[in-house]
């Protein structure tokens, strides 16, 4: 044990490396524990790798974090490795630094490389994927990335697989972080809902198809399109919702007005109140190619949404079973028609899932607590 004392005055700078911090699902749950943990005792700094500010940045600041920047971009490679060196040579204050890793390789690999380098800190790998490109090199990389690391995080247990050598895997080295929410800002509001539709355009006997996630090649949004367009020659009344942005958005517009679908389709880019847009939701769908654990589907059975997923993301996101669906991607779209017009009849009955919940663990406060102590016992070791 460490001689280390934690100042009574000052909280424990905990510096989370991460990308931009935009509203994506793992920002999203930082955000959410970084809001509700003690403040006097632990405080989130961020090292983003990025050339560029993020979404977030101003309420970071706001609650006393402090943002440093890489300047990490394909195009200035040595600059940022050279600014990441010079960073931990200057910062010797943060003894636990909490890595937010999807795949390999990564430019968190030569971050865990120098901070480790000369001093002894505590690094939490923390796996927020289950899959990814340059998936041989990834294999290739994993075990001698786990070796820089003394805790290892995930937020599934399929991520953990994704990320994790076998040694850690097998022994069950690794804490699975539930992506939490603050559940009671999601729940059901029928006031809510007739605002947010009554904004959008949306009449009272048309039925929201809702989609959340990054216009990337992981989130399927061409199968997502695809299937609206069999829903919609079954029933006229049928909306779809994209929320989010992305590379891939210009494309999926065009393929949208191509279809003749550009009346029912609504591109509402990145929200703040995402709270309220699930309250105009009747249906989610989130048929992606691979997940961690969804914050997004989280979010959603949090407001008491039939949701149908991929079966590709992990059985762990059936959080309250009963608003679950797990569909192959192989499976015909008529399929996945079919078990959505089934789940109709549920559209009328969305309750409370305050309790269920809580008690799987996915309310952010109980998620904060334990991290919490984790971070106080790091930083002592």
């Amino acid at each position: 044990m460490s001689k280390k004392m934690i100042n009574k005055k000052k909280p424990i700078r905990i510096l989370h490396v991460t990308f931009a911090m935009d509203r994506g699902g793992m920002e999203s749950r930082l955000m959410d524990l970084f809001r509700h943990i003690d403040r006097s005792r632990v405080m989130f700094d961020f090292l983003e790798n990025t050339d560029r500010a993020g979404a977030y940045d101003e309420e970071i600041k706001n609650l006393g974090g402090k943002i440093f920047r890489s300047g990490y971009s394909r195009k200035n490679v040595l600059e940022a490795i050279r600014f990441v060196k010079s960073f931990f040579d200057k910062h010797n204050e943060y003894h636990v630094i909490h890595i937010h890793e999807s795949y390999l390789p990564s430019f968190n690999m030569i971050v865990m490389y120098y901070a480790k380098k000369n001093r002894k800190r505590k690094i939490i790998l923390h796996s927020r994927n289950a899959n990814g490109p340059h998936r041989i090199l990834h294999s290739l990389l994993k075990k001698q990335h786990c070796k820089k690391a003394d805790y290892y995080f995930a937020c599934s247990n399929l991520a953990a697989e994704w990320m994790f050598n076998k040694d850690v895997v097998s022994k069950k080295e690794y804490k699975v972080i539930n992506n939490a929410i603050d559940v009671r800002k999601f729940l059901y509001d029928k006031y809510i809902r007739q605002k947010v539709r009554d904004d959008l355009g949306i009449k009272d006997e048309e039925i929201v198809i809702g989609h959340v996630g990054r216009f990337f090649e992981q989130k399927n949004h061409v199968f997502l399109i695809r299937l609206f367009q069999e829903l919609s020659k079954i029933d006229n009344r049928y909306r779809l919702v994209l929320v989010g942005e992305g590379p891939l958005k210009n494309s999926i517009y065009q393929a949208v007005q191509d279809l003749g679908l550009e009346d029912k389709v609504l591109f509402l880019g990145v929200r703040n109140d995402m709270e309220c847009i699930y309250q105009a939701f009747d249906v989610f769908l989130l048929p992606s190619l691979y997940e961690g654990l969804p914050g997004v589907g989280v979010e959603a059975q949090a407001a008491g949404l039939q949701c149908f997923f991929s079966d590709a993301i992990t059985e762990e996101i059936k959080i309250v079973p009963e608003l679950c669906e797990m569909l192959s991607l192989s499976d015909d779209i008529g399929q996945w028609c079919l078990k959505i017009v089934e789940k109709l009849s549920y559209l009328n009955n969305r309750r409370d899932i305050y309790e269920d919940m809580v008690l799987a663990g996915f309310d952010v406060k109980s998620v904060v607590s334990d991290l919490m102590l984790f971070y106080e016992e790091a930083y002592l070791t």
